[in-house]
This record gives C-alpha cells, structure tokens and sequence, in this order.
C-alpha cells in the first residue's frame, strides 16, 4: 500500500511539474515574442532616424561648403592635419584635446574651454564602450597628432535620450586633436 500511495505522488508531482513546465514555456514565447517585436520597432526607428540624420547633414555640409568622408556607421570625419604613422586600433589609449557642438553652433562640452572647467586632454580607450559609437568608430580613421573634425549621427551619439545641453536625436559636431596614443591595458 505504501508504495502505491508513492506512486500517485510522483505522478502527481509529475503532473504539476508538466504544468508549471507548459507554463514557463508559454511564458517564455510570449517573452521572445515581445522582445522580437521590440528589436524590430527599434530597427525600424533607428533606420528612420538615420535618414532623417543623413538629410539634415547632407544639408549641412552643402550650406556650409564641406565635403567630409563618410565613415563606418554612417558618420562623416574631415582631417585638417593629418598626423603620423598607423591609424588607430581598438584597444589602444587615446589623450586628446576636443570641442563638442551642435548643428547650430552651439558648444555644449570642450577641454579647451576654460568655460567647462575641465581643461586636462581627454583620455580614453578606444573600442572599449567608454565614449559615443561615433567616437570609437570616428577616432580609428585618425593617427597621432591628427586634427580632424568628427560629424556625429544622432545613433552613434545620445539618440532619443539626449544628455546634459545635448537635445534628443542631436548631430553632434567634434573637433579633435589626437595628442598620443599609448597601448591599452
């Protein structure tokens, strides 16, 4: 008798775990299926905000007479200075000097700026996630003692969230100087 009573136990166990499995499993579909659809609606933003970008920077630089190159991801550098040796890799430690802007002019950070209170260079690895898409990707067509100016889109900066005198979906002008270039850690 007892071991029959051990045996409805475990199927009943056994009923409730298949329960709890179909459960999870369902919940788990319904989970993939929204996180599916929201990587959708996020690509579909992002290819719209990147026409919307190109646009108003192709505007910019006819308004202004500019011709930069296009870089990987769809931003745009001009070199005033070229600099020396090699291009820079990922891994490697950047010091440089920079003013950051708007379309419009507006500066909104710079460490030559006594204004901003933080006139040190700027030092950073680069490739490491520690600054803008733009500005891991921007700085890799540069060498040491380059001058150039990075045209930044809205995706490879703040995007739709903005930051500190930076609006949501801002183009973002820098013009850098790559002082050294030291070897990552």
């Amino acid at each position: 008798m007892g071991g029959s009573h051990f045996n409805s136990s475990l199927f009943l166990l056994k009923d409730v775990s298949m329960r709890y499995l179909k459960s999870f499993a369902i919940l788990l579909c319904v989970m993939l299926f929204a996180g599916a659809r929201v990587l959708a609606q996020n690509a579909v933003h992002d290819a719209a905000q990147r026409k919307i970008d190109e646009k108003k920077l192709q505007e910019y630089f006819q308004k202004n007479d500019l011709h930069p190159k296009k870089g990987p991801g769809g931003m745009y550098y001009t070199i005033t200075k070229e600099g020396t040796g090699r291009q820079i890799l990922i891994g490697e430690v950047v010091k440089m000097n920079y003013t950051g802007r708007l379309l419009d002019g507006t500066v909104f950070d710079s460490n030559t700026d006594p204004a901003f209170r933080h006139q040190e260079p700027f030092v950073t690895e680069i490739g490491a996630g520690r600054v803008i898409k733009g500005w891991d990707k921007g700085i890799q067509m540069l060498k040491k003692g380059s001058v150039a100016t990075l045209y930044v889109p809205s995706i490879m900066g703040y995007g739709e969230e903005g930051a500190a005198r930076i609006p949501a979906n801002s183009i973002l002008v820098f013009d850098v100087e790559v002082l050294d270039v030291m070897k990552g850690e």
